[in-house]
């Protein structure tokens, strides 16, 4: 490169992983330029905020869980210091069991040296008196948290303009070229341009051929007429007490149509499982129903690292409803990949797809 560089990195979309990738990199001495329109629709602007080590039915740990909970602890506070503001906190989730095997599925992982720190102790259903027609009991679980994701993305969004680092307009890969001294975007020389688009990233022309697997989700805030517990409930849809008597409650899945248009069906079904989970005869007050997009992949972890052809375009995302605690882990990776070229971890990088690229 004879020219100089007007900007290190190029960062497109400022969800939360774009976010979160920009804040380190400029934090680490790279001179930032984040791309976004403002959307409203981003998943990560109505996403819930959860932290769950330990999810789903088949009570399955995150590989690099401790890691990744290191980071985002650690960083979430770093954020709120530096902004002045608090976004996330530690906070329990009790699980109920919604079927017979869930009970054996828990005894089995409680026994792993690597799940203990997670699974608390169990409790049968009567003793858990606000949900009477719970069949089955459940336990609690450790190493849950929630971060205010809507308060963070605006608060960097108004750092990142204070620095004069943002641009608030539409980005097209059409007008990103290649040049012997960098790439070149409206005018401006780039060493990196790195896509955080979330589910958009499926129609970006350097990455289309990573296999993605999208699914819209609908998550409700609502007012109940009683007290809230201080943990957030799940037993597959989930109940999350904000303060006072809000709470969000969610979240549902669709695979066919990924749009944020919010249904009646999701209102109805997630009213119907924030009731059960606080108790029959709660009374709900909807305050917000919000819908989105949610950027998963096919085997289930983070798309990460540069186009095999052209120099520097780079991918960051698909994180899927699992962002909040990986991003920190990952984002700390792919800045030291673009500072000193140091290898990502197998399970993000995007070499594990090679073979799609070649065959086209």
């Amino acid at each position: 490169m004879n020219q100089e560089l007007d900007f290190d990195c190029l960062v497109v979309g400022q969800g939360l992983a774009g976010s979160i990738l920009s804040w380190l990199l400029h934090k680490h001495g790279q001179r930032v330029l984040v791309v976004d329109r403002g959307s409203k629709e981003s998943a990560s602007a109505i996403a819930a905020g959860i932290i769950n080590p330990v999810a789903g039915r088949r009570l399955v740990k995150y590989p690099q869980a401790e890691a990744c909970l290191e980071h985002a602890r650690s960083l979430y506070a770093d954020l709120g210091h530096d902004l002045g503001q608090t976004f996330y906190r530690e906070q329990p989730m009790t699980r109920l069991f919604d079927r017979p095997e869930q009970q054996e599925t828990w005894a089995k992982r409680k026994g792993a040296k690597d799940y203990q720190t997670y699974l608390g102790s169990r409790f049968e259903r009567e003793q858990y008196s606000p949900v009477p027609a719970n069949q089955f009991g459940g336990f609690y679980q450790h190493g849950c948290g929630h971060l205010d994701t809507r308060g963070l993305l605006a608060a960097l969004r108004k750092f990142f303009r204070s620095i004069n680092c943002l641009t608030e307009r539409d980005f097209s890969w059409h007008h990103v070229s290649t040049t012997q001294d960098g790439l070149k975007w409206n005018g401006y020389t780039i060493k990196h341009v790195i896509s955080c688009e979330g589910f958009r990233s499926r129609n970006n022309p350097y990455f289309s051929w990573l296999p993605y697997q999208c699914s819209k989700g609908e998550i409700l805030t609502l007012e109940s007429d009683r007290h809230l517990p201080d943990s957030m409930v799940s037993n597959g849809k989930w109940v999350l007490p904000l303060g006072g008597n809000l709470l969000r409650a969610g979240a549902t899945y669709q695979w066919q149509t990924l749009d944020s248009l919010i249904s009646t069906e999701a209102e109805a079904t997630l009213r119907s499982a924030a009731i059960e989970l606080l108790g029959t005869g709660t009374h709900l007050t909807l305050h917000e129903h919000v819908a989105g997009v949610r950027a998963g992949t096919r085997d289930k972890h983070p798309f990460a690292g540069f186009h095999p052809a052209v120099t520097g375009i780079g991918i960051f995302g698909g994180f899927g409803s699992r962002g909040v605690l990986t991003i920190p882990y990952y984002a700390d990776c792919f800045v030291q990949l673009v500072l000193d070229d140091n290898p990502l971890p197998g399970e993000i990088d995007i070499a594990r797809y090679l073979d799609r690229y070649a065959t086209g």
